[in-house]
């Protein structure tokens, strides 16, 4: 591997899909980038080789389900319910954090992504080539047979192409560790859900500042690491199988 990604294999044409029936703004849009088909080939040989050395040096956190061999959104949800089955056997009740990116892979910095593949300890050489892959990096949009000027793309990974999962899931791996103790977490891709369990014993307005702590911790993250948060996919969720006093607020 010389470490040089061809230029041609730099070029995308970014297709708009629809991610709502009756898309109205430009967020209604999911941008998927077309690649050479060379290109792709590549990707899937040095995709492999990843995968491999990640295994080999137990690289991923457990509570990731995206990108992972045997993991999806089905083991993602049904771990979660897992837990929150046995905090309610318990009798505890459970308060669920809903967080979300918006346009995670257009904006991953390459700077601190190349920093993570060589925490990694990925080889050198395909370390290079990624960089190559990344830089001056031009795409253009294609709507009913139209195409804008080509454009260059100063950060993110195209999304559609066939390393641009793991990579971003690589970029994203130390969120768990992050999070304060008592906080649990599981990931897909770049959708997270938080949550604790509160025992009765233990008072909700504890609990309310360890789930803040850990909501502050994430958009600290974040903010560092250049991802903003989707305001709009931000929710809660309370699981509540016994009735607790409401503290008068007077």
């Amino acid at each position: 591997m010389r470490g040089e990604c061809p230029s041609l294999w730099k070029e995308s044409i970014v297709i708009p899909l629809n991610k709502k029936e009756k898309p109205m703004v430009p967020t209604d849009f999911r941008p998927i980038s077309l690649t050479s088909q060379l290109c792709r080939i590549y990707e899937r040989c040095l995709l492999k080789k990843i995968l491999q050395h990640l295994d080999t040096i137990k690289f991923w956190n457990n509570d990731q389900h995206g990108f992972r061999p045997k993991k999806s959104t089905v083991t993602c949800m049904l771990e979660a319910v897992n837990d929150w089955t046995e905090s309610i056997d318990e009798g505890a009740q459970v308060d669920v954090i809903y967080l979300d990116y918006a346009k995670a892979f257009d904006r991953v910095p390459h700077d601190i992504l190349l920093a993570k593949l060589v925490d990694a300890n990925l080889n050198p050489n395909l370390i290079k080539w990624i960089r190559s892959y990344l830089s001056n990096r031009t795409f253009s949009v294609k709507v009913n047979n139209e195409s804008s000027t080509p454009k260059h793309a100063q950060c993110g990974v195209p999304q559609g192409a066939v390393l641009s999962p793991i990579l971003f899931g690589i970029f994203v791996n130390e969120i768990p560790s992050i999070l304060p103790s008592g906080i649990r977490c599981k990931q897909f891709a770049d959708d997270i859900k938080i949550y604790t369990a509160i025992p009765k014993s233990d008072t909700i307005e504890d609990h309310e500042t360890l789930m803040q702590s850990a909501i502050d911790a994430v958009c600290n993250w974040s903010e560092n690491s250049k991802l903003a948060l989707n305001d709009k996919c931000i929710y809660e969720k309370t699981i509540q199988p016994y009735k607790r006093e409401i503290p008068n607020s007077k």
